[in-house]
C-alpha cells in the first residue's frame, strides 16, 4: 500500500527534510535509516515504510494540474500493511507535516484516489472510495477538517 503527499511549500528541500527527520524523531519517534540524501531527493525507511521526497518528479505539475493546486514537493510514502497501527501513525504524521508547511496539499491513496486535500485554510478528507471496510483515521492528523465530497 502506498500514498502520495503532494505539497506547496516556499521552503526549500533542505529545510523540508530538517522538518521531515524532527517529525519522525520527536512526534513518531520513530528510528529511521536515511538512503539517500541528495540534492533533489531524500529518501529514508524503518521497519514500517519508506519515504521518498522530491521537488522534481513530473507527477508534480500533473497532480498541480489536475486538482487546481500550486505544489513543488511530492512525499512518497510506501507501507508495511501488517502493521497494526501504522496508517493512524502515518494520519498523525500527514497532520504535522500540514502544521508546518501550512500550503496547499493532496493526499492520493494508491497514487490516484484523492483523500485528503487543503487548498487555502480549508481541508477536506473523503474516504468513500477507498471501498475499506474500516473507516480512515483521520481524526489522528490533529487537524480541523471537513468530511465531504473530494
Amino acid at each position: 500500500m502506498f500514498y502520495v503527499f503532494y505539497v506547496e511549500s516556499l521552503y526549500e528541500l533542505k529545510t523540508i527534510k530538517d522538518i521531515i527527520l524532527e517529525i519522525l524523531d520527536t512526534k513518531l519517534y520513530w528510528e529511521i535509516d536515511i538512503i539517500s540524501d541528495e540534492e533533489l531527493e531524500f529518501e529514508v525507511v524503518n521497519d514500517y515504510f519508506n519515504l521518498s521526497i522530491d521537488g522534481c518528479s513530473q507527477s508534480i505539475s500533473e497532480a498541480s494540474e489536475d486538482y487546481g493546486l500550486n505544489l513543488n514537493y511530492r512525499l512518497w510514502i510506501e507501507m508495511d500493511s501488517n502493521q497494526s497501527d501504522l496508517l493512524e501513525k502515518i494520519m498523525m504524521f500527514i497532520g504535522s507535516c500540514m502544521k508546518r508547511l501550512n500550503g496547499n496539499c493532496i493526499l492520493l491513496s494508491n497514487g490516484d484516489t484523492p483523500i485528503l486535500i487543503r487548498n487555502n485554510v480549508k481541508t477536506i478528507v473523503d474516504d468513500t472510495r477507498l471501498r475499506g471496510t474500516k473507516k480512515f483515521p483521520f481524526e489522528k492528523l490533529g487537524i480541523q477538517f471537513e468530511i465531504s465530497e473530494i
